[in-house]
């Protein structure tokens, strides 16, 4: 009697447990390698990229950007994604829509929460650009950025 007890204990707890519903967490990552566009001579031009995750949370998109390649150099990468502008000279738009700021050697990963839009809007609508600027050239020519490719939804 004890046995069928245990049983009846765990076939319940098991229904419990399968009937749960949970939230699966969505990700998304992408991989950037050096622009094959830039014409500088930045000491990491060949060495330097970049990896994206766009990551689902219950109230926001968090976005994370990791850079990998910064050798010997003290200098601060500013990077941003900027949306698709097919009316600007380079196809993107001038200022960015989402900034993360200044990488470095000590900081090489940031992460910012985005509230006006979500994961989903991110991966199925939203067209844009993640962009590194060369530290000693910071124009919005694309032959001056040392990464510089497609992110959200890649078109």
């Amino acid at each position: 009697m004890k046995v069928l007890s245990q049983v009846c204990f765990l076939a319940t707890l098991l229904c419990t447990l399968s009937c749960h519903q949970h939230k699966k967490e969505n990700e998304s990552s992408y991989y950037y390698p050096a622009n094959r566009f830039y014409t500088g001579s930045h000491p990491s031009r060949y060495y330097l990229s970049a990896n994206l995750d766009a990551i689902d949370k219950k109230d926001s998109l968090q976005l994370r950007v990791t850079l990998s390649g910064l050798y010997a150099t003290s200098d601060s990468f500013s990077v941003h994604i900027h949306l698709k502008d097919t009316t600007q000279p380079f196809g993107y738009s001038g200022n960015p829509v989402i900034d993360f700021g200044y990488f470095n050697q000590l900081a090489y990963t940031h992460t910012v929460n985005i509230k006006s839009f979500d994961y989903d809007y991110f991966i199925n609508h939203f067209q844009g650009y993640l962009v590194v600027h060369d530290p000693s050239n910071i124009q919005n020519d694309t032959t001056t950025l040392l990464i510089y490719g497609k992110t959200g939804y890649v078109y």
